[in-house]
């Protein structure tokens, strides 16, 4: 095949075989010579097994005298890392025993000119055209005339309100989170999701004056509205009874329906404008965004009236908010890691089912929410800015003309989750926030906690925070500066001082070396997540995970020897270690995001899920601690851990695991939503978390065309 194609697709990646390069979702993955060549030589021979000795043949052709077995492997180790597939459970390279191996993936052959065969030359100007050039310059003013009479007309379906101001006025002036809008059919109504006051219901409202009507009420809560093509049905994502279901209701009112359970959102789309769900044209089915494979959100094809259900795609890195396009043979989606999506297409049969491979959007990106104008050639959709989480605006992209995307500047900033009417009737979610530092002091004899202490607070972002090992300072990622950088104070939020300055990459996760002098931290580039080192005073920082796999979450071992981190290279969770002086990276665990080490660095405690783990320090005689971990936020005292738990959205508690006993209580209540981190002062006495506080509404622009 490589001889004869000169690219070919897999799932989500794509082989140049002309520049021997490995791509993910258009960006080169990083792949030594050897694997490659083991690549190459499987998808010569898709399903086909390739022996261990073609395939040593293969890379040392001039018989260099190595130790074949241990390169081979090693090249298939790599490769497998690069595709994000294991042995144990392949996706794509497939070990057949004792025999070699087999590349099990569905490959599409996506260039069908041989490659040693020269582009065909253009055809020469033809007589006819040479001896008539009067009759093509005849035409000019013609054309010009017939452009002059028609440019208005073409200029209405350029994309909205380019050179002229779109008038924008809010749907209500209410307090809380509006969110998630669609409209009716006609274009005359909205229904939207509205949280306030701890609890999150669907509303309809008329375009105009009036009163919101809610549509919903009683326990649990709504997600993702959105309104059939038939108006008949308003499907919805229903949290109920510790269980997640996709429901319809008639927007007159009446009884809810479940059509079916399905796999949850991911907490990050819930607190964010993300949209979960789009009806096809039929009206007939729902796609919907929810966990599937992996761990990862997928969409999902259900039919309403029996609730059968299809993936559609394989989630490999998460895809959300689809958009299926007018004509219904299109579906828009986002794909990525949060925050740094890009937009995909995805065709679809008349069936509905997938016609062919996902295509990138290559000049929109990183985008998230998009939503179809009503020609299916253009796409409102919700542009990311790079120089930090939290900054986005809508844009538009005309996907037949080629060009960039264009930003809509009047609408202003920290907006998303357009919807678009029929008649080209636009309405889109605003979003604030503000960020919060407190501190919870501790009562170790049984005795109530007090009340927090706000320890910093301001309209900007802070989140993680980290106690330094003496208690006198506190680490956390802030937005003060205008990108997320890491920045640390002292204990009482005085003497703040920027540490990092990453110039646009999404940075998280502080942690302190054993003695103060230096941090540790992720950051976020494009889609590649790494571990950074800088001196905790500031300075240049320093990428640790250069050699080895990517991740993130770092945690610096007590005793000065390691550092801690996650992985999703092997296309599930891992926890990795590095010597904090320098070197290799080795794997420590089989899954595990967030990890921390006891005082005497001899126990290993990690977070899986909702769960937490301890084993020994190798790794081995793994149990499970606790099971109903949130945000994947814990911290571990000498004698025990605490841990957030999540009531809903707006009630969330500090808990505590006694190690002993195991015996597991409530240490306080905490009104407020939380952006996750905890962290536990050397002293024990307090914890330190982050509050993230979002309000927000539904606006209306006069129609786009």
């Amino acid at each position: 095949m490589a001889g004869i194609f000169e690219i070919v697709r897999f799932g989500v990646f794509e082989v140049d075989f002309a520049k021997a390069e490995l791509r993910k979702q258009g960006l080169r993955v990083r792949l030594q010579e050897q694997p490659f060549q083991v690549l190459a030589a499987l998808l010569e021979r898709p399903g086909e097994v390739v022996s261990r000795e073609e395939l040593i043949r293969r890379l040392w052709p001039d018989g260099t005298v190595v130790e074949f077995d241990r390169g081979l492997n090693a090249a298939v180790t790599r490769l497998r890392q690069a595709l994000l597939d294991s042995a144990e459970s392949p996706r794509y390279v497939e070990t057949v025993a004792r025999r070699g191996y087999r590349f099990i993936g569905t490959v599409e052959k996506a260039n069908h000119r041989p490659v040693d065969e020269p582009e065909p030359a253009p055809p020469p100007a033809t007589a006819a055209v040479r001896r008539r050039p009067a009759l093509w310059l005849a035409a000019i003013p013609i054309v010009f005339l017939a452009a002059a009479a028609l440019w208005p007309l073409l200029n209405r379906t350029q994309g909205p309100g380019f050179g002229e101001s779109l008038r924008v006025t809010p749907l209500t002036a209410a307090s809380g989170m509006e969110r998630n809008p669609s409209f009716s059919p006609d274009g005359t109504q909205l229904v939207y999701e509205w949280e306030r006051d701890g609890q999150r219901h669907l509303y309809l409202k008329g375009i105009g004056a009036g009163d919101p009507v809610p549509l919903t009420s009683g326990d649990g809560a709504e997600y993702g509205p959105v309104w059939s093509p038939d108006g008949k049905w308003i499907a919805f994502i229903g949290y109920r009874n510790a269980s997640w279901g996709l429901y319809v209701i008639p927007p007159v009112g009446g009884t809810r329906r479940e059509v079916t359970e399905v796999g949850g959102l991911a907490l990050p789309t819930v607190r964010m404008p993300y949209r979960h769900l789009d009806w096809t044209r039929d009206s007939r089915h729902v796609i919907a965004s929810v966990f599937g494979h992996a761990a990862f959100e997928c969409l999902l094809l259900v039919s309403v009236d029996t609730g059968e259900k299809t993936w559609l795609t394989d989630g490999t890195g998460g895809d959300r908010e689809p958009a299926i396009s007018p004509d219904g043979q299109t579906v828009a989606f986002a794909r990525g890691p949060m925050q740094s999506e890009r937009l995909y297409l995805l065709p679809l049969t008349a069936d509905l089912r997938p016609a062919g491979l996902p295509r990138a959007v290559a000049a929109a990106g990183p985008a998230r929410g998009p939503a179809w104008m009503p020609n299916g050639r253009e796409l409102i959709f919700t542009a990311l800015s790079p120089d930090g989480i939290g900054k986005f605006r809508l844009s538009h992209i005309d996907l037949a003309s080629g060009k960039p995307p264009r930003h809509l500047a009047d609408l202003g900033s920290r907006t998303a989750t357009p919807a678009i009417s029929r008649r080209g009737g636009l309405a889109y979610s605003t979003l604030a926030a503000e960020g919060t530092l407190w501190r919870q002091d501790l009562s170790l004899n049984g005795e109530a906690a007090p009340a927090p202490t706000k320890v910093k607070s301001g309209a900007v972002i802070h989140i993680a925070p980290e106690y330094s090992p003496d208690g006198s300072r506190i680490a956390f990622a802030s937005e003060r500066s205008g990108t997320r950088e890491v920045w640390t104070c002292a204990s009482d939020g005085s003497q703040c001082l920027q540490v990092t300055s990453m110039n646009g990459h999404i940075v998280s996760a502080p942690r302190w070396s054993p003695d103060g002098r230096q941090i540790v931290f992720e950051a976020l580039t494009g889609t590649i997540l790494d571990v950074y080192m800088v001196d905790a005073t500031g300075g240049a920082s320093r990428k640790l995970t250069a050699a080895g796999p990517h991740g993130g979450a770092p945690y610096w071992s007590h005793d000065g020897k390691w550092i801690y981190y996650f992985s999703l290279d092997s296309g599930k969770p891992t926890i990795w270690k590095l010597p904090a002086a320098g070197g290799t990276p080795s794997q420590v665990t089989r899954r595990g995001k967030i990890l921390i080490d006891s005082a005497d660095s001899k126990t290993l405690y990690y977070s899986d899920v909702r769960k937490v783990f301890r084993s020994a320090a190798d790794g081995s005689g793994e149990t499970e601690l606790l099971n109903d971990l949130d945000w994947w936020s814990f911290a571990v005292a000498r004698d025990r851990v605490y841990y957030l738990h999540e009531d809903s959205e707006e009630v969330n508690e500090i808990r505590q695991v006694l190690l002993a006993t195991g015996a597991n209580s409530r240490v306080c209540r905490i009104d407020k939503p939380l952006t996750g981190g905890l962290s536990v002062s050397p002293d024990g006495r307090s914890l330190v978390y982050a509050e993230l506080r979002r309000h927000g509404n539904v606006m209306i622009a006069e129609s786009l065309y």
